[in-house]
């Protein structure tokens, strides 16, 4: 999928970027607050403005999932099923994929530095900077 990105309008990387970024808020804001806080996202329109379309939708079915206790690998295999049926095109699997394993990172706990470089991974090495650039991922180590 790596390659996906290079081949992106500006329009795609733009998508990617705000994808990724708003499952870092999401990690954040369940670090800080707790899974339950992030109900507040599902019917919060503003939230998913950014975001492809289906990416949106998935985003809203897997938190939903998520704030209701589903366990991970449940979540997964619907993720997964939604990926099959729906993408029309590497974009949009790269787009969902995002989706899933970024809510699945926020069920888990993750570390939002730690998410933001499991994102980096899906763009690939030849546009790790120009990626870190859009999305203010800096490249830090602890």
């Amino acid at each position: 999928m790596a390659g996906i990105y290079v081949s992106l309008s500006d329009e795609g990387k733009d998508f990617v970027v705000n994808t990724c970024k708003k499952f870092i808020s999401l990690a954040e804001k369940a670090r800080r607050e707790g899974i339950l806080a992030l109900e507040e996202h599902l019917y919060d329109d503003e939230f998913y403005e950014g975001l492809p379309p289906k990416a949106a939708r998935l985003t809203n079915i897997l938190i939903r999932y998520v704030t209701d206790g589903t366990d991970g690998e449940i979540i997964e295999k619907i993720a997964d099923n939604y990926i099959a049926t729906s993408c029309d095109d590497d974009a949009e699997k790269l787009y969902l994929t995002i989706v899933k394993n970024g809510t699945l990172s926020v069920q888990r706990g993750d570390n939002p530095r730690i998410m933001q470089e499991i994102f980096i991974s899906y763009i690939g090495l030849d546009s790790e900077k120009e990626f870190r650039e859009k999305s203010g991922f800096k490249e830090d180590w602890y």
